[in-house]
């Protein structure tokens, strides 16, 4: 979900700017010429720069684990333990290396 956001924020600047080219020289995009000189530097500087402010956003607004992770394990039967995340820093599950 992530990436989909990150890269729907890349081409924002993209789809604002066509649409708007679009409706104010519909004569112009429809003789297939190019609406406005489109402006490709300015497109990719702002693409790349909302780009890289959601992975900040989202940096920021996650959740934040307080524990650790728990690798996934064989149990004793040989069945395997699957991975879970303790909200306890101190379980002595954790390994620390």
């Amino acid at each position: 979900m992530r990436i989909i956001a990150n890269i729907l924020l890349f081409l924002l600047p993209f789809a604002v700017f066509f649409t708007y080219a679009h409706f104010a020289n519909k004569a112009r995009a429809a003789n297939g010429t190019d609406p406005l000189r489109t402006p490709w530097y300015w497109l990719w500087i702002l693409g790349l720069a909302m780009g890289i402010a959601g992975f900040f956003v989202m940096r920021i607004s996650a959740d934040p684990h307080k524990g650790c992770y728990v690798r996934a394990q064989a149990g004793a039967d040989g069945k395997v333990v699957a991975g879970y995340f303790s909200d306890n820093p101190d379980d002595p599950a954790c390994e620390r290396k």
